[in-house]
């Protein structure tokens, strides 16, 4: 997910069975609009490692619903 994404519709990874990781650079989380539509893109990523950046894995850690998937922490090189 490129650094300068602020928004994620629910529908970003349908079908991607396949999915094992995502690399989410913005240094916000990107907002879910709506939570309870978003169980959907939850649901979707539940078993996908979600690598964020290392200096703001807090951040995410306490948004609403990033904080609910595996969150990995990465140095951007």
């Amino acid at each position: 997910i490129p650094a300068g994404l602020n928004v994620i519709d629910f529908r970003a990874f349908d079908g991607c069975e396949m999915l094992d990781r995502l690399v989410c650079r913005p240094v916000e989380p990107p907002q879910l609009e709506n939570y309870n539509i978003h169980r959907k893109f939850l649901d979707a990523i539940k078993n996908v490692i979600v690598m964020v950046p290392a200096e703001c894995l807090p951040l995410y850690q306490n948004a609403e619903g990033w904080k609910d998937v595996k969150l990995v922490p990465f140095v951007d090189e």
